[in-house]
């Protein structure tokens, strides 16, 4: 049997995947957004999901990083997870004015 080395064919490849320049300018607009509401947040929430998204910090380095309860740390993550994603819903409905 005789294996692929390259995936220039195969559906679902980098290759037939690769994002439009629609897609790309999408792409940085949400990260944008994502960016601005992320600031609105608490210092302690966007300290929290900074380390764990950033840096892919696992709760209990982050909690001995900040000098915190490893629940605390993650009612700090839920939290703000919910308020970019209500900040971010709320934002597509006005239209990009909040």
């Amino acid at each position: 049997m005789r294996y692929r080395r390259d995936g220039d064919d195969v559906p679902g490849t980098a290759a037939a995947v690769a994002p439009t320049p629609a897609t790309s300018v999408a792409l940085n607009d949400a990260a944008l957004s994502a960016a601005d509401a992320l600031l609105s947040l608490r210092q302690e929430e966007q300290d929290v999901l900074r380390l764990v998204i950033h840096h892919s910090w696992t709760h209990e380095r982050v909690a001995e990083h900040l000098g915190m309860p490893v629940g605390t740390v993650k009612t700090h993550l839920r939290r703000g997870l919910m308020r970019l994603r209500d900040l971010m819903a709320a934002e597509r409905e006005t239209g990009g004015v909040t």
